[in-house]
């Protein structure tokens, strides 16, 4: 089924046969206008880290992430909220969880958010390094073996052709 929009009628009567409350009414009706501006936001080149994609989809509500996801038509702004989503969010979350929990702080003190969203950006922005061989990351990549020199006196083999048959 092709996806179209609503006429003022039928958004009207949506509204009244759903009894939805005026201010979901009001959300859903900005929800367009809204994720645009988003979506200008996320398209910027200036958001070029990570933790730059962050700060800017973390404050924005999920709706609104979820309509850029589905909606947009530009493959940049699919992919950062995609990464923001799967990403992102979750190694902040065990940021948070590992490293400020500790941290007997009061959560409600500024310093405490300030200390925090570095540990987040600084996360973020730190580059993985990938395992050739699916082994524990940071682990150095293992040594290919010495080659094995014939004993004195005998010749090295040569490869044998490859015969066809």
């Amino acid at each position: 089924m092709p996806c179209r929009k609503l006429t003022a009628q039928e958004k009207a009567g949506l509204i009244q046969a759903t009894a939805m409350p005026k201010p979901d009414a009001d959300r859903w009706q900005k929800l367009e206008p809204r994720a645009r501006k988003l979506e200008s936001e996320l398209k910027a080149p200036q958001l070029s880290r990570p933790s730059q994609v962050y700060q800017v989809l973390s404050k924005a509500p999920g709706e609104q992430i979820l309509f850029l996801l589905i909606r947009s038509a530009l493959r940049l702004v699919q992919d950062r909220a995609r990464n923001y989503l799967q990403k992102y969010l979750p190694m902040a979350q065990e940021v948070a969880m590992r490293k400020c929990a500790p941290r007997a702080r009061p959560r409600g003190i500024p310093k405490f958010h300030k200390v925090k969203e570095a540990l987040i950006a600084a996360k973020l922005n730190a580059r993985q390094r990938r395992s050739s061989r699916g082994g524990a990351r940071g682990a150095a990549p293992p040594r290919a073996a010495p080659p094995v020199e014939p004993p004195p006196g005998q010749k090295r083999a040569l490869r044998q052709p490859i015969v066809r048959t």
